[in-house]
């Protein structure tokens, strides 16, 4: 018996030993201690790290060899690892010099240790093994990574600081050339100084166009670009998208369109401001690069390949189209499909980009698919949210079993109208010119045929004329309904089309419009009269207001002060905000517009004074900023300084009427 107990102790240690001998070819530094803290084995590694030899460690306390290891942060948490169990950690960051050992280059070793109770190692008694692993390399590299952060840190912040500056800069002189610009064109210019005056104001709007893709293309690489969720109008979206761009399609003689699908919610969730933003971006792309046909922009709701709903919208162009290997690169900032493009096209190559990274953010992703010379088209996809309001309902079979002829050479805009009137109950039939007009109310007159109770026929197709006296002729006891469908900004067909007596629809046109016109007469001439009034300028406004200017830049002072005549508003201009608080207190202003940046006091602190100046005045002032700060958190801080409102120069005339003449700057 105890020859066999001998025999298995010295097993155990033979076992031991081999345990210990496996320890000296790992890439840590390995010291097993007993209760008492004396070292049972010592590694290579740290032999090597340390310069002191495991015979001189072995078998002697660690805490004589190391007196540190004596003091209380230590020896308590070695002798609750021996009561408990629980390994413990001594961290890089406050214990990086656990035991003193150095590189070979003579750098101190940055430590993180692990003590871990190991039961029954050495004669049955409990040891704990302390790992000590060398972070010195991973210490350095996180060090010279934070640096590297703080660098790009700092350099974001300078740029952003710079782009803060310059915007603010360009945004003071180019408030001056835009409004004066607009001022201009109001007055009586003969053809060719109206032309010089457009030009002036198209190019500085050019120039501001530029400014914000940048500043946005530096928000969003910041992560600094929120995104809204609010309920919006599709209808109202398209419209407000579409129609300033018509003015520019007219001139290069192009059909622009936008057709919302049947499926569509009327109030979809998003943002629709960043929408549009995509959609402007994507039809001034393809007005740009389309010589001639047509762009039609489009939505309608699909299943994405998850099978989640989505609202799909996409741009078609006739255009030049894009090279297969060019189709990834026109996503990356200032890149177009070709060099020669920029010198033939112009532009910078940023709106595309700022595109696909607004859509990325909604949780999306721009396509596109093109062929060289035959044009393009882009697609993007969003996840559908419906809003709370309920959908407007139409009557649909009002037109239930009449009939309607299409008369058009454009198809993107045969299709839009064929689809809208079939969906509400016409039976639709189509044609490319007169001659195929005329075969049609041919076999309209036919036994058992059903004459058309509409026709719409494109201001550009040749032999109108012709076409409407057979039309009427043809039908004298029921005469059908012809309508001059026009480009929006088309004046000659607008002439032929009071000449002819003929109700006119204007592309790109709302569903809305094209009810109203086909329905009767009363309600065509209503639409009508409300687009010349569109066209003709924003109606006068309902009451006049007393208005304070504080703006420092005598230019930016007269752009705004002669906006604000024109409507008859009476105005008062300050050049800094201790003015402006002083003439706070001598009268009453429904509005004030506060610049921000002015000498002797800002816009910030003229607006606190004034907001502590409202007890003993006894009404709230409006106060809305007028400012050439436009960098995100820039319309923020106005409104936590207290303001009301918020207008970013150059100002738009519109927004400036909004502003001064809102239920707000009234007192409501």
């Amino acid at each position: 018996m105890i020859d066999e107990l001998v025999s298995g102790g010295k097993q155990k240690t033979r076992q031991a030993q081999v345990d210990f001998r496996l320890l000296d070819h790992v890439p840590l530094g390995i010291v097993v201690i007993r209760q008492d803290m004396v070292v049972l084995f010592w590694n290579r590694c740290l032999e090597d790290w340390t310069r002191i030899s495991s015979e001189s460690m072995v078998g002697r306390s660690i805490v004589e060899r190391f007196p540190h290891l004596g003091q209380d942060r230590y020896a308590l948490r070695f002798a609750q690892v021996f009561e408990t169990g629980v390994p413990t950690i001594f961290s890089s960051r406050l214990h990086g010099r656990f035991v003193p050992a150095t590189t070979r280059r003579g750098q101190d070793r940055i430590q993180h240790t692990t003590v871990t109770l190991v039961k029954n190692l050495h004669e049955g008694q409990p040891c704990a093994m302390l790992s000590i692993q060398d972070v010195t390399d991973l210490t350095h590299r996180i060090r010279e990574s934070r640096a590297m952060r703080d660098e790009a840190d700092k350099a974001n912040r300078a740029k952003s600081e710079f782009l803060a500056k310059m915007s603010h800069e360009i945004r003071t002189p180019l408030n001056g050339v835009i409004g004066m610009a607009a001022l201009l064109i109001d007055t009586s210019l003969n053809a060719e100084q109206r032309d010089y005056v457009e030009t002036l104001k198209s190019s500085g709007e050019s120039l501001l166009h530029l400014i914000n893709n940048i500043l946005d293309l530096s928000k969003i690489e910041a992560e600094r670009l929120d995104l809204e969720r609010i309920e919006f109008d599709i209808h109202q979206l398209f419209t407000e998208t579409v129609n300033p761009l018509a003015l520019h399609a007219q001139s290069k003689g192009l059909e622009l369109l936008y057709h919302i699908d049947d499926g569509v919610p009327t109030w979809p969730m998003g943002d629709p401001t960043r929408l549009r933003q995509i959609l402007t971006n994507l039809i001034g792309n393809a007005l740009k690069f389309t010589e001639t046909g047509h762009v039609v922009a489009k939505v309608s709701v699909e299943a994405n390949d998850t099978g989640r709903k989505v609202l799909r919208f996409s741009v078609e162009d006739s255009g030049i189209g894009i090279p297969e290997d060019k189709l990834e690169s026109i996503f990356e900032p200032f890149r177009q499909a070709e060099e020669g493009t920029t010198r033939r096209f112009g532009g910078t190559g940023l709106g595309l980009s700022i595109t696909s990274k607004l859509v990325d953010k909604m949780d999306g992703k721009v396509r596109v698919q093109s062929r060289l010379g035959e044009g393009s088209t882009f697609f993007f996809d969003i996840p559908l949210e419906v809003g709370e309001r309920v959908e407007p309902t139409i009557n649909r079979s009002r037109w239930t079993g009449q009939t309607a002829l299409i008369v058009d050479d454009c198809a993107p805009s045969v299709t839009i109208f064929e689809e809208l009137l079939a969906r509400h109950g016409f039976t639709v039939h189509t044609a490319t010119d007169t001659a195929a007009a005329m075969t049609r109310l041919r076999e309209a007159d036919g036994a058992g045929s059903k004459p058309y109770s509409v026709i719409i026929v494109d201001h550009e197709i040749a032999g109108i004329a012709v076409l409407v006296d057979r039309a009427r002729q043809n039908s004298a006891n029921n005469e059908p309904r012809i309508i001059l469908s026009r480009s929006r900004f088309s004046r000659d067909s607008a002439v032929r089309g009071s000449t002819m007596d003929l109700p006119t629809i204007n592309k790109p046109f709302t569903l809305t419009e094209l009810l109203q016109i086909v329905g009767d007469a009363k309600d065509a001439d209503r639409t009508d009269s409300a687009e010349a009034k569109v066209a003709s300028g924003p109606e006068p406004p309902q009451r006049i207001s007393s208005v304070l200017v504080a703006e420092d830049n005598p230019v930016n002072s007269k752009v705004v002060l002669r906006l604000l005549e024109k409507r008859g508003h009476d105005v008062v201009i300050v050049g800094n905000g201790r003015e402006a608080v002083d003439a706070v207190q001598q009268r009453r202003f429904d509005v004030v517009l506060m610049d921000c940046q002015m000498p002797v006091m800002d816009g910030f602190e003229a607006t606190s004074s004034i907001r502590a100046l409202e007890d003993e005045l006894g009404y709230h002032v409006p106060i809305v900023a007028l400012t050439a700060n436009a960098i995100e958190g820039d319309r923020q801080r106005c409104l936590d300084a207290g303001m009301d409102g918020y207008l970013a120069k150059p100002v738009r005339a519109r927004e400036l009427y909004e502003a001064v003449e809102s239920p707000m700057a009234a007192g409501e």
